[in-house]
């Protein structure tokens, strides 16, 4: 008789977000974003890396003025790039502007702005020893013709952004993932100045939209001082978790997937959503930034249950648009996805077909995870109060950090039926987390015929660990070799057994 026990093997090496090893950095500061106002310098050790600028100025730049790039030794030089300003995001008073451009060694750059009435504000860059210049001011827009930049009264800072490797995550649904009750006047506080650096896309379909790429804050509409929803504290943990997340958001209350969402190829919601995610990574790759999708987060699934004719629908359909999104969006089959919806909703407690699509879908696929919003405080019967969305997006962290491979809270991550733990039958794994050494400690000295080691995704790794039993009863194996992440080890043993017969 084969008896399997499942334990947990935990690896928490160190993780570091991939960066450029090109710095570009101004005084005091080793980021890759350097920033400079009066009188400081940026200083880079590389070329061709910048990808995209951003100036932040006291005074608003009006929609489509001009930025002008010049190349050469004084402010007359010619102009190698004209772009278009679009947009302003990150505040009023900030400009993005998405240009590739070959920055070269030891160069000196002119750039300025050109608004309506003539007035031109300018800054010099040189790759290693830069200067940020005041507002220059020329009413009749004549050619700048010399570069004395002291004129008093204005602050601006500059910055160079190189590439990033982005982790996006989709974010889908209804109300709850929308926020609809997450009044920003509750806006968590942001103590740890994460938020500047999370990238944030959203749409409130039919409603209000970021327009673009913006920073995690609070979003438009709804109350007076916009909204916001669970993403923001999903996000803030990201980033401490070591992730570069960036959160695209398409969400509206009250709609189904029988109605509204329907499936890929369908025209609704959902097809839109992948032709605007297109466009929006798009952008960030047009500044030279890779990204990857790291994880779909779905919660929906109230509307659909009004009635059965829609709920008995619902699985099929889910389905679709999951392996939609996994093969044909993100191109990773084994996605991690985290899926909810209200089990306390009027609509669920009548019609549960809905609901238990989500369980089963949950428990048939390792890498979805279905997460609860029992206990949540509520603002009325149906939506979640920021207090409860900042907890939402908790629940929500922790089953995609699993899903990701990181530790699992208790419960997260399991199949009906499954047990996970690190001392089962007298068998205990240790070090956990892990180091370049594991150990298994057969306490009673079962009779272990067979171990096998595997990654999240299921892939057998047995052939590329080898055991050794080092000691009486503690067998041994080097695990350098294997990447940070979760790992499970399957322990077949031999128990002895009898029976009479009269």
């Amino acid at each position: 008789m084969k008896n399997y026990l499942k334990a947990l093997l935990l690896f928490m090496l160190s993780i570091q977000a991939l960066y450029s090893q090109c710095i570009i950095s101004s005084p005091g500061s080793t980021k890759s974003v350097a920033r400079a106002s009066w009188g400081q310098s940026f200083r880079a050790n590389c070329t061709s890396q910048v990808r995209s600028i951003s100036f932040n100025s006291a005074s608003n730049v009006p929609y489509n003025s001009q930025l002008v790039i010049k190349k050469g030794s004084n402010c007359n030089s010619p102009v190698i790039q004209t772009q278009t300003i679009h947009s302003i995001v990150d505040g009023v008073n900030t400009i993005v502007l998405e240009i590739p451009l070959n920055i070269v060694q030891n160069e000196t750059y002119y750039f300025s702005v050109t608004v309506s009435n003539g007035t031109q504000w300018m800054i010099r860059f040189n790759q290693n020893n830069a200067v940020a210049g005041n507002l220059m001011t020329y009413t009749d827009g004549s050619s700048i013709d010399n570069c004395n930049w002291n004129f008093p009264g204005f602050d601006w800072n500059f910055s160079v952004n190189i590439p990033e490797n982005i982790d996006l995550f989709i974010w889908a649904g209804q109300s709850n993932a929308q926020g609809w009750a997450g009044n920003a006047n509750y806006y968590p506080s942001d103590i740890n100045n994460l938020d500047s650096q999370i990238r944030l896309n959203y749409e409130f379909i039919n409603n209000t939209s970021s327009a673009g790429w913006t920073r995690m804050g609070a979003q438009a509409g709804r109350f007076p001082n916009g909204h916001f929803g669970p993403e923001v504290s999903f996000a803030r943990k990201m980033k401490g978790l070591g992730y570069n997340p960036a959160i695209f958001k398409y969400t509206e209350g009250s709609t189904s997937i029988y109605n509204h969402w329907k499936v890929p190829g369908g025209g609704g919601y959902y097809d839109k959503m992948k032709t605007k995610l297109k466009i929006a990574i798009d952008q960030l790759k047009s500044m030279g930034h890779t990204v990857t999708i790291k994880g779909f987060v779905w919660i929906q699934g109230e509307s659909d249950s009004e009635t059965q004719a829609y709920a008995n629908a619902y699985k099929t359909s889910f389905l679709n648009i999951i392996s939609d999104i996994r093969n044909n969006v993100a191109h990773n089959p084994v996605l991690p996805i985290v899926t909810g919806v209200d089990e306390q909703h009027p609509s669920v407690v009548n019609i549960p077909t809905v609901l238990n699509a989500h369980k089963e879908i949950a428990n048939n696929d390792h890498f979805i995870t279905f997460t609860s919003m029992i206990g949540l405080p509520k603002a009325d019967v149906t939506h979640l109060t920021p207090a409860g969305l900042v907890t939402h997006g908790n629940i929500i962290y922790d089953a995609m950090a699993c899903l990701l491979g990181h530790a699992c809270p208790p419960g997260i991550g399991l199949k009906q039926n499954e047990t996970v733990s690190e001392n089962v039958g007298n068998v205990v794994i240790y070090p956990s987390p892990a180091t370049d050494i594991v150990h298994i400690r057969n306490i009673n000295k079962v009779d272990l015929n067979e171990l096998k080691i595997s990654d999240i995704t299921g892939q057998d790794l047995t052939k590329q660990i080898s055991w050794y039993e080092s000691n009486s009863g503690i067998f041994t194996s080097k695990v350098s070799k294997l990447r940070p992440g979760l790992y499970f080890v399957y322990i077949s043993s031999r128990l002895a057994g009898k029976f009479y017969k009269e």
